[in-house]
């Protein structure tokens, strides 16, 4: 399961954005890993494990913000080729 590499931190800011996120990176760098989250992809150069490799780090980054179980499976899903 994908919530087993990225554990949730229940304090939230009033947007639901997690606390820990807003303390480690600046805002210019949390929306930066919002859109390489949404728009990640595998390309020719990464094999499947590097790419979930990619993903997960992205995960573990975003936490909450990177959606539901569902959500992220969804989009890891979609980033295969």
């Amino acid at each position: 399961r994908l919530a087993d590499f990225a554990s949730i931190d229940s304090r939230r800011d009033s947007r639901g954005v997690p606390y820990k996120f807003q303390t480690f990176f600046p805002r210019a760098e949390q929306e930066r890993l919002k859109r390489e989250y949404h728009s990640i992809r595998q390309t020719s150069t990464k094999t499947s494990t590097e790419f979930m490799q990619h993903f997960l780090r992205l995960v573990g980054f975003l936490r909450a913000v990177a959606g539901t179980e569902e959500e992220q499976a969804k989009n890891f899903q979609w980033g295969l080729r």
